[in-house]
C-alpha cells in the first residue's frame, strides 16, 4: 500500500498523519448488533459484527480512504496522460454495486456513495449493453456532481446526467405537449415527500400492510 509519493522534507509530517490514521482505523467500533435490543444472530449463526471489514481512514480527514489498485502490467501506462487508476472496492462496496434491485444508500459526505453509484452505473451499462431500450438517468442537486459522475462513468447516447432543478424545468416544458397530460401544474398540487408520505403512502401501506416498504424507497 503506497500512501504518498512526497519530497523528503514532508516525510515526517506525512508519517505522523499516517500513524494517526492507522490509530483511528484500529479503534474498537460498537456495532448495533452488540446492543441488547439488536442482539440478533444471522442465519448462519454468527454475529454481524464478526464480518465487519476494517476501513482505512484518510490521513487528512475522518472519512474512508479511497484506495486505487494498480496491477504490475499497467505500471508502464502511468506516464500516459489518459491513464486512470482503478478504484479498489471493499467487500461492502462490492456487495452494493453487484446487488440486484433497488438500493437505498445513506451516508455522510466522503463515505463512498458516489463511488458506489459510478461503479453500479458502469456495471449496469455492461450488463445491459445488448438491450436496445436500456437507458440511464443520473440526478443530483448540483451541476458539479452531475458533471463529475458523467466524466467518471463516461458519456453515452442513452445516458442523461442532470440536476433535480433542470429535470423539473424540462418536465414542465415537455409534459404539457403530451395529449395525456394537463397543460398547467398548480403549486398547490405539488407532490412533496411529506405530502406523499402522509397521504398516498400511508393509505397504500394500510391496504397492504404485509409487505412494508420504506417511504424513501417507494
Amino acid at each position: 500500500l503506497i500512501w504518498y509519493v512526497a519530497k523528503h522534507k514532508n516525510v515526517s509530517r506525512l508519517m505522523r498523519l499516517i500513524d494517526d490514521s492507522e490509530s483511528r482505523s484500529a479503534r474498537q467500533r460498537v456495532e448495533a448488533s452488540s446492543m441488547l435490543e439488536f442482539n440478533a444472530r444471522t442465519q448462519d449463526g454468527h454475529n454481524e459484527s464478526q464480518t465487519t471489514n476494517r476501513i482505512l481512514l484518510n490521513p487528512r480527514g475522518n472519512v474512508p480512504l479511497k484506495v486505487y489498485e494498480v496491477q504490475p502490467d499497467s505500471i508502464a501506462e502511468i506516464l500516459e496522460a489518459s491513464w486512470s487508476p482503478q478504484l479498489y472496492l471493499s467487500a461492502e462496496e462490492k456487495s452494493i454495486v453487484e446487488a440486484s434491485g433497488t438500493i437505498l444508500l445513506l451516508g455522510r459526505s466522503g463515505t463512498g456513495k458516489t463511488v458506489c453509484i459510478c461503479n453500479r452505473m458502469d456495471l449496469d451499462r455492461q450488463r445491459n449493453r445488448h438491450i436496445q431500450s436500456f437507458t440511464q438517468l443520473f440526478i443530483a442537486r448540483s451541476q458539479r456532481l452531475a458533471r463529475y459522475v458523467s466524466e467518471t462513468v463516461g458519456r453515452h447516447d442513452r445516458c442523461v446526467f442532470t440536476t433535480f432543478g433542470e429535470l423539473l424545468r424540462r418536465l414542465e416544458v415537455e409534459l404539457p405537449n403530451l395529449d395525456s397530460c394537463r397543460a398547467t401544474f398548480l403549486p398547490s398540487q405539488k407532490m412533496t415527500f411529506s405530502r406523499f408520505k402522509k397521504g398516498l403512502y400511508s393509505g397504500a401501506m394500510k391496504q397492504n400492510s404485509k409487505e412494508y416498504i420504506d417511504p424513501m424507497i417507494a
